[in-house]
């Protein structure tokens, strides 16, 4: 079980599963109770078990001291781009979370879906060297770049592991 929250859409997520796979819910039950004037979304696998529950406007309705929590949490890095702010890793146990980086346009598990992780990291160099010589672009059209967001400041802050930016 672990607990995530997106600033971005002001969203908490509970996961009742270690992962949940595109498709895995079944079906989704909103709620909108007229008490709380939110909505709560309780996810379903296909047998019918709770898999995850949802909060959305979570800031305005769940306990300050939870939120306090959720906000102090690290995202995951992005292994193209060094985005710090990832939900989950992009590769974990060699499973893909088919996450898209907001900051590169990287989707893991599509794009660098490759048997075994030198290759998977090999991969990963080339999407950087593509993302560097595209002038370091904010991939999403969506979700705004945060204020102040540099492309060549946040790959050159990436782990000593990582290639610099070099254009």
């Amino acid at each position: 079980m672990r607990l995530e929250y997106d600033a971005r859409i002001d969203s908490a997520y509970l996961f009742l599963v270690d992962k949940i796979l595109p498709g895995a819910a079944a079906t989704t039950l909103n709620i909108d109770p007229s008490e709380i004037n939110g909505h709560v979304n309780i996810d379903l696998d296909s047998a019918g078990r709770i898999i995850g529950i949802e909060v959305l406007d979570a800031s305005r309705l769940l306990p300050a001291e939870f939120m306090k929590a959720m906000l102090s949490q690290p995202g995951h890095p992005c292994p193209v781009c060094g985005f710090a702010d990832l939900h989950e890793p992009a590769w974990a146990n060699d499973e893909p979370s088919f996450e898209i980086c907001v900051s590169c346009g990287t989707q893991f598990g599509y794009q660098d879906a490759e048997p075994d992780l030198a290759r998977r990291e090999e991969r990963h160099l080339q999407l950087r060297a593509e993302w560097v010589e595209a002038g370091y672009p904010w991939a999403s059209i969506t979700i705004p770049a945060p204020t102040g967001w540099d492309g060549r400041r946040q790959l050159a802050a990436m782990t000593p592991r990582s290639v610099s930016p070099t254009a």
